[in-house]
């Protein structure tokens, strides 16, 4: 894994400890206060991150004028998921992160190919 993953993974075990003892073993609420102050500008980074790849996926789609079902051949990902993951503002579905990378970086080969060929 890339070093950038295991620090993800290092901060929200940090945050789920942090939680779990300021909850469940301190009565003092401020520190609770502190963690969803933490927490609720950094999920929504994340969930803004993730609908950005998302948007870019669906970019090259129709860059490319690709169909919804050849997109799940080549992303893996179900037809109705990706029809989920449509809604520019508020996607329904997530698929995961690691799937919606690889289609992009396909796509990208996809599209310098196909500029190159033309």
């Amino acid at each position: 894994m890339k070093k950038l993953n295991y620090l993800y993974i290092l901060y929200g075990v940090w945050i789920a400890m942090f939680f779990v003892l300021t909850f469940f073993f301190s009565k003092n609420y401020n520190l609770f206060f502190l963690y969803a102050v933490i927490m609720f500008p950094t999920s929504q980074y994340v969930m803004k991150k993730r609908k950005e790849e998302i948007n870019q996926m669906w970019g090259l789609v129709e860059e490319l004028d690709m169909s919804i079902q050849t997109l799940s051949q080549i992303s893996g990902i179900g037809i109705l998921d990706l029809k989920a993951t449509k809604f520019k503002d508020n996607g329904a579905y997530f698929p995961s992160q690691k799937q919606v990378k690889q289609t992009i970086e396909q796509l990208k080969q996809i599209k310098n190919s196909t500029a190159e060929n033309q």
